[in-house]
């Protein structure tokens, strides 16, 4: 299939190059910049009319990044995170602001257009990226407009729509890990000028990258039983040693009556994880019956089925001393931390350790090996306690800094798929009205089937795996009016409003292993969402320099929430029903000064919202908890300018936010139960900093984009309460432990980021061009959590994990493509290479040690590689 999707790319390329027409020693456009229009030639122009602080990638810098959904452009944005657990669920930050809520209902903080409509369910909104005009990120509150509970900012995307003119492409991409893309889009004229159609599809496949050490597990019939206890101590053996342990998983010892016991791996687990299966396609319409009236219809579909993203395990069950002559419980007097990174995870303080970090244990006090007259490593001698300790220490740090040593390697017991399937349509037209307006509308339906089969726990033991199968539908509705006032328009205005109506209807099943009689089994809850606004903006050019223009948005939103919860050990279920509604006015104001033409600074006020949420994650204990809406305070003063002929264009932002009511996702743990991850409100929140983004073309051929962003942000209020049950004088005793995280900094939110975007083009006459772009993408430490990447406290109320542990340190990302291009511009080949370096890093984590003694991490992919193939007809 992949020598045909080539030859086919090929043989259009051979055809084309021979029946060129006139050369052209005009190299193709590049860079960023080109989508930064003013003018009504591109479709994100009035991102950039309307917004500020506004961030566009075009098609030529989504296919050099190899961007698969708007994710993959965040690393390459400052002061944009989109965090992941998944390909089907993401979270955005924008200027430290979202939240990490993976679930089905979650409401983030940064609004998802595409082609003008809302994608409001987590399941729609990390699409195929395929046939795209461009990507624009706009950071800070949208107080006006389409920008629904935008309280951080808005991502919009915008589709290639049909031109009338005959015409199309198609793209091959073959890498490494037997990586196949395949992109292309067909469009023409159906009658005269005023009906025209476009097709486009993408199709990607992909194996896996991180390799599962637990894959072609033997029959059971062939599987080693165990020795009994006695033995392996005798022998100085494990019950996590092979041959009877497969990948790692602690084998239970024989018991009366004196049964063998065996793996329970299951057979027929998949060998490769984190690959990628997926197509999506479209058909569009474009009717012109008129000069003044257009509609554009659009169908859509894609199917995503692969393996659910799965990562690294690293256990947090053991203990460490202060002073090891010392080394007992705190609470009689000693020094022993509970609480080890690195150290066997498991109910009983024993279980999986992945097998490099045995080693490397073994490395730094060699006691821990296994010897037949030292069973399991003793370290018993005084200088052994000491070097084990010391050695256990040094070995948190460095997991919790740069993970294992085969980050892209693990041992799952469990390898679920992920599946979803997504259709829908919708319709837009424009009219201009005879008294110079223009009534612009949109009506949507979308919809999805989602299936999520996860180990979470990432091990080979069955600690917390989770199935969510939810389903969902929206209808979306807008309708806008604009015009201008004025010989020379100097006041323009618009006013419209927009509804939007979903059902999510989600079952989620979780599987706890040994743990189960603590845990909830399964939730059931249909959630519909009824959200309504109306908006009104103007703007005078009240002077031949200044322009003020501001508006208005009224927000209203209604939830119901159905919700069933079915517990072990919990002879009936818990049942509840929710109602409530969330309303509230957002506006800005701005005043823009120009200098000139091209160069202007602005000062601006933004007051943004978004409503409350429903945690769907509830414990049996507490129920259904709902975080109430969040309020932002925004002021933002900037420039944007052109200088040298256009050679230089600088744009650069001063921001400072203050936030009420700042939602959170964040685990917290009750007496009588598993810890629940909910979102709660941190009563006050401190956000600024800085975005600068550089343009320049110093000489023919070149361009380097260069974009820094600094930011500041930290809780100004925000108390975590966590659950203990202590002994006092014999008595066991429910306490309150209060969590401080005020003046910590925001999860998602490095201080600095930078990213760079070069290129320079070679002209060789008639020969045509090569062109080298390289991309990278410096990051700074990453929390997240609000904690600042230590993890919640142990029994002792002592956080004993070291930093970094639910943290990301500051890495680097390297990206490079070499584009040969012939005079005609027909065709082009091209070698890229992405994450050059082969840097391992984490793209999210949480600490897990009050609930399965574990540390959960996902990784982004390794080093790839491969060519491009791309014609133009």
């Amino acid at each position: 299939m992949l020598t045909v999707a080539f030859c086919l790319v090929a043989c259009f390329a051979a055809g084309l190059a021979g029946a060129q027409e006139s050369p052209s020693n005009e190299p193709p456009p590049s860079g960023i910049e080109e989508i930064v229009v003013r003018a009504g030639a591109s479709v994100t122009s009035a991102d950039f009319e309307t917004a500020d602080s506004v961030t566009g990638f075009g098609a030529e810098d989504l296919a050099a990044l190899g961007a698969q959904d708007i994710s993959d452009v965040a690393a390459f944005t400052p002061n944009l995170e989109i965090v992941t657990s998944g390909a089907t669920t993401p979270t955005f930050f924008i200027r430290g602001v979202g939240l990490n809520d993976f679930n089905s209902n979650s409401t983030g903080a940064v609004a998802i257009y595409e082609d003008g409509v809302a994608r409001n369910a987590p399941a729609l909104q990390l699409s195929t990226l395929f046939d795209i005009e461009g990507v624009t990120v706009l950071r800070g509150p949208q107080g006006t407009g389409l920008a629904r509970n935008a309280s951080a900012g808005a991502i919009k995307i915008y589709a290639a729509r049909p031109t009338g003119e005959v015409g199309g492409y198609l793209r091959a991409d073959l890498g490494n890990f037997d990586y196949m893309d395949i992109e292309g889009a067909f469009e023409a004229p159906l009658f005269e000028d005023i009906l025209a159609a476009r097709v486009a599809f993408r199709v990607t496949e992909r194996d896996g990258t991180m390799k599962n050490r637990c894959g072609n597990a033997p029959a059971f019939a062939d599987r080693v039983p165990v020795p009994t206890r006695a033995t392996t101590i005798v022998l100085g053996l494990r019950n996590t040693d092979a041959p009877w342990s497969i990948c790692g998983e602690p084998v239970a010892f024989q018991g009366p009556p004196q049964l063998p016991r065996i793996s329970d791996i299951p057979v027929g687990l998949a060998d490769r994880v984190n690959d990628i299966s997926n197509w999506a396609a479209r058909g569009t319409l474009l009717f012109r019956p008129t000069l003044d009236m257009s509609w554009l219809l659009n169908g859509h579909g894609s199917r995503r089925d692969e393996l659910s993203r799965l990562g690294q395990s690293i256990g947090t069950s053991g203990f460490y001393c202060l002073d090891v002559e010392n080394c007992g419980r705190i609470e009689d007097g000693g020094t022993q931390i509970l609480g080890l990174l690195g150290t066997k995870q498991g109910l009983a303080g024993v279980g999986y350790q992945a097998p490099e970090i045995r080693r490397r244990l073994e490395e730094l006090a060699p006691c821990n090996r296994a010897y037949p007259d030292k069973p399991f490593g003793k370290c018993s001698t005084s200088v052994d306690k000491v070097s084990n300790n010391n050695a256990k220490i040094q070995l948190a740090e460095e997991l919790a800094r740069k993970l294992d040593s085969k980050p892209w390697e693990g041992d799952f017991n469990r390898t679920g798929s992920t599946t979803n399937d997504t259709y829908g349509a919708y319709l837009k037209g424009e009219i201009v009205l005879p008294t110079g307006m223009t009534l612009k509308t949109v009506t949507s339906y979308d919809s999805y089937d989602r299936t999520i089969d996860l180990d979470l726990d990432f091990s080979p033991e069955t600690l917390f795996q989770i199935i969510t199968d939810d389903e969902g539908w929206q209808i979306y509705q807008d309708v806008k009016l604009d015009g201008v006032i004025g010989s020379e328009g100097q006041i323009r205005w618009d006013l419209g409003s927009w509804f939007l109506r979903e059902e999510l209807d989600v079952a989620v099943v979780n599987e706890f292993g040994q743990a189960a009689a603590f845990g909830v089994g399964r939730r059931d809850y249909v959630q519909d969402v009824w959200s309504a606004a109306a908006h009104a903006r103007v703007a005078f050019d009240f002077w031949s320099v200044f322009t003020l223009d501001g508006g208005v948005r009224y927000n209203w939103e209604r939830k119901k929430l159905d919700y069933v919860l079915n517990s072990p050990g919990i002879p009936s279920p818990r049942i509840e029903m929710l109602d409530d509604v969330w309303q509230k006015p957002t506006g800005t104001i701005r005043l823009t000064y120009r200098f000139r033409d091209d160069t202007h600074v602005f000062w601006k006020y933004t007051r943004g919202w978004k409503p409350g949420t429903y945690n769907a994650t509830s414990s049996p204990e507490q129920g259904v908890s709902v975080a109430d809406e969040e309020t932002i305070d925004s002021f933002e003063t900037g420039i944007e300018g052109s200088w040298f002929d256009g050679r230089f264009n600088l744009g650069g932002s001063f921001f400072h936010y203050t936030y009420d009511g700042y939602q959170l996702f964040i685990a917290q743990q009750f007496v009588g139960g598993q810890p629940e991850f909910v979102i709660v409100n941190a009563e006050s929140v401190e956000v600024y900093g800085v975005e600068v983004d550089a343009v320049a073309r110093p000489w023919d051929g070149s361009f380097l984009n260069v974009r820094f962003g600094w930011l500041e942000s930290r809780f100004l209020d925000f108390v975590q309460i966590q659950q203990d049950i202590i002994g006092v004088m014999g008595q066991q005793v429910i306490v309150n432990r209060e969590l401080q995280n005020t003046g910590n900094q925001l999860p998602n939110a490095p201080r600095y980021k930078v990213s760079i975007t070069g290129e320079q083009t070679l002209e060789l006459g008639r020969l045509g061009s090569l062109s080298l772009r390289y991309d990278g993408a410096w990051t700074d430490k990453t929390f997240y959590d609000a904690t600042e990447g230590v993890g919640l406290p142990n029994v002792d109320n002592i956080q004993s994990l070291p930093n970094n542990t639910v943290a990301q340190p500051a890495f680097w990302i390297h990206n490079a493509q070499l584009t040969y291009r012939p005079t005609s511009g027909r065709f082009e080949i091209a070698g890229w290479a992405r994450n050059l370096t082969n840097q391992s890093y984490k793209t999210f984590a949480f600490d897990g040690t009050t609930f399965n003694q574990t540390s959960i991490y996902f990784v982004g992919d390794p080093f790839t590689y491969g060519g491009k193939l791309s014609v133009t007809f």
